[in-house]
């Protein structure tokens, strides 16, 4: 499995997302919103990850995650 550019650029979004999503989860500061939209980052970064590695051999590899 080849690692491109892009694929590095998608996962270090996701990896963004994901931090951003954490330290969103833990402010107390206006807390409904902050998990709603908590909750979306980290679904969105989890669609980055599944893009990034959008490989049949990284599926077939590892069928659980499609």
């Amino acid at each position: 499995m080849e690692v491109s550019f892009l694929k590095l650029i998608l996962v270090a979004g996701a990896l963004q997302g994901m931090i951003l999503g954490l330290l969103l989860f833990s402010r107390k500061a206006n807390l409904p919103a902050n998990r709603v939209l908590a909750v979306l980052l980290w679904l969105l970064s989890f669609h980055l990850v599944l893009v990034g590695f959008d490989n049949r051999d990284f599926m077939m590899r590892f069928p659980h995650f499609s």
